[in-house]
């Protein structure tokens, strides 16, 4: 058994499809991804663009395993998207030459970070992957179902203060600029920033933004989203958009500084959740589901969460490396 790494080119990805389509098939059962990934036609396509990278473990000349990767330029970031191998044998000692060839092609000049969202059955990988100098925080995944009396009840029972000095208005381009200097404010010295650089920037705040509204993340639900402006600048927020037709998401919510304990989450929380349940009832939206992702270290959000009738789905480690 003489192990060996290679970067993937998109001319040689014909070599590594069965892996590939072993990691589609297992991507929501085993992985606990929303939804099923590219198919393989399309993500040989991405190889070839540069938009996605990998790199393949081999077996003397037999291919075992697979490490799929994109780089985000604006934040010098590495988005580790998932480790997958055909066999369960040896699969740690597999992981960690992964890892480390992945640690030693990257030229810290031009990466800073490695991000890498453990998923699913990859979170048992957590304790191995430390030993390479990997940091670990944990993220907790909130889910409302929308045909669960319980959470319902809970929902409209809850009375959340409103805001007597502050406006509240619904998402509007006119705030885009003063709402990238908020997402700023609101993040950078969040836990999110340690795996996310982008809340560090206000040109990495942007392209959170962008990626928002320009439905990048999903068609966002402009009558879902508010603002809360003092004196007409935006001190709240929270953004919703549907991941499909019939999941809708809570990508990010925050306020300044300045106003937090004041409840503002929770008010912003509740329009979004009431106006979604709303257009489901006039029969303009199917959603079945809303969903949201907070750190398992945040206590005031994970209490807001679970006062408004969402559950505490699952928890997964999201992992990151440091040059």
């Amino acid at each position: 058994m003489a192990y060996s790494v290679y970067k993937l080119s998109g001319k040689n990805s014909y070599k590594i499809k069965q892996i590939y389509e072993d990691f589609e098939s297992k991507a929501v059962g085993v992985y606990g991804f929303e939804f099923y990934p590219i198919d393989f036609d399309t993500f040989s396509a991405a190889l070839s663009q540069g938009l996605l990278n990998a790199l393949v473990l081999y077996d003397d000349d037999i291919p075992e395993s697979i490490l799929i990767y994109s780089i985000s330029e604006i934040d010098e970031t590495i988005e580790l998207n998932v480790i997958h191998s055909l066999s369960f044998e040896n699969l740690v000692e597999k992981n960690n030459l992964l890892i480390k060839a992945l640690i030693n092609f990257t030229d810290p000049k031009e990466i800073v970070l490695i991000s890498y969202p453990m998923l699913g059955e990859q979170s048992e990988y957590a304790k191995y992957i430390t030993k390479f100098g990997f940091k670990l925080v944990s993220q907790s995944i909130f889910r409302f179902n929308l045909d669960d009396t319980t959470s319902l009840k809970i929902f409209k029972n809850k009375h959340v203060k409103t805001p007597s000095d502050l406006k509240l208005v619904r998402w509007s381009e006119k705030y885009y600029e003063s709402a990238v200097v908020l997402i700023h404010k609101a993040f950078k010295d969040t836990t999110d920033a340690l795996y996310d650089r982008r809340f560090l920037s206000l040109s990495g705040c942007r392209d959170v933004l962008e990626k928002i509204t320009k439905d990048i993340y999903g068609d966002m639900l402009k009558d879902a989203s508010f603002l809360l402006l003092d004196n007409e600048c935006p001190v709240a927020f929270c953004f919703a958009n549907l991941s499909s037709p019939q999941i809708a998401n809570i990508p990010l919510i925050g306020c300044r500084e300045k106003f937090t304990s004041m409840g503002l989450g929770s008010f912003l929380l509740k329009q979004s959740v009431g106006t979604i349940i709303e257009r489901v009832v006039e029969g303009k939206l199917s959603v079945v589901e809303i969903n949201a992702t907070t750190a398992s270290e945040n206590n005031a959000s994970m209490r807001m969460y679970r006062s408004l009738g969402f559950k505490e789905d699952v928890s997964y480690i999201h992992s990151f490396y440091e040059f």
